[in-house]
């Protein structure tokens, strides 16, 4: 495990609040990460054009494969391949917010410890965290994990069985994939029922949280301004007009929102915990941050990866 600390002018004792804190926050690409909403975007849209122009470019060369079925097996295998990707982005997002908000428990409790280290009274601080930490979200995770790796398996059964099967019901018929279809659409449910509220509802309460910790800093002497709050609350009754008038496509729209909420918070987040964390060392007598350990990071794509999973 990586750690960090600060580095000390004097003999006092180190505050293991503070450097948990600062683990925290020093680390925080492990677990934190900001989408571009565009790019979701296009990572679902991009492989469905590339697919369709594979289709019309002409695929006669896999007629003695298929059995000069070739144009309906590769239009099947580019629906399952979509399904597996838009299933994989639902996942993240699902994962994305699980994973910020157990960082930020850790986060809440490093601060609920300083303060308790100095003599404060934290118990209002941990009736905020207590409630953060509701809706298990954990569970949620693990949910869009199985649903992402039933839709990846379903899709490779299918490939073999597309690329292997024949006669009449080898399965490149429509109803094999509907069970596919069917499958994503219910964790396209599940995704934007657990992530669509997050974004105002964990910022109200990190700027609460925040507030409260200022005035009990103040009172041991550090003087640390609240975190503002970054994300208005939701118009649902327009939003729910706009689901029913489009018959459910705007759900779409609503999940990408999601996501662009949620970025804006994590990274309204980030700007005040390095403030904090600042304020924190110096308080403290210190000098800077001290890493212990190998803190380089690795390969983007393999890193994202690793934390989504």
């Amino acid at each position: 495990m990586v750690f960090y600390g600060i580095n000390d002018l004097s003999d006092m004792e180190r505050n293991r609040w503070v450097d948990d804190f600062v683990d925290c926050v020093i680390r925080r690409s492990e677990t934190d990460s900001v989408p571009s909403t565009y790019l979701v975007v296009l990572v679902i849209i991009v492989p469905l054009i590339l697919a369709q122009a594979f289709i019309a470019s002409g695929v006669t060369a896999l007629g003695d494969w298929f059995d000069g079925n070739e144009y309906e097996v590769v239009y099947y295998v580019s629906l399952y391949a979509e399904c597996c990707i838009v299933s994989f982005v639902l996942f993240v997002l699902t994962r994305r917010s699980s994973s910020h908000l157990a960082r930020d428990i850790v986060w809440m409790d490093s601060l609920i410890g300083y303060a308790e280290s100095k003599g404060a009274d934290a118990s209002t601080l941990r009736g905020i965290r207590d409630e953060a930490s509701r809706g298990r979200w954990t569970a949620k995770g693990w949910v869009g994990t199985a649903f992402w790796l039933a839709v990846t398996a379903y899709t490779i059964i299918q490939g073999f069985i597309l690329f292997y099967g024949t006669g009449p019901e080898d399965g490149r018929g429509l109803v094999p994939f509907v069970y596919v279809y069917l499958l994503v659409m219910a964790q396209f449910v599940f995704t934007l029922g657990t992530t669509a509220g997050f974004p105002y509802r964990h910022d109200r309460l990190q700027c609460e949280f925040s507030r409260e910790f200022s005035e009990r800093a103040a009172g041991f002497g550090l003087e640390i301004d609240a975190m503002e709050p970054s994300v208005r609350k939701a118009r649902w009754i327009i939003h729910i007009v706009l689901f029913a008038v489009t018959l459910g496509v705007y759900s779409v729209v609503i999940l990408l929102l999601a996501n662009r909420r949620t970025n804006t918070h994590i990274r309204s987040q980030w700007g005040y915990e390095s403030r904090v964390m600042i304020s924190m060392i110096r308080h403290e007598d210190g000098i800077g941050i001290e890493g212990v350990g190998d803190n380089q990071p690795g390969n983007w794509l393999a890193r994202l990866l690793f934390n989504a999973l």
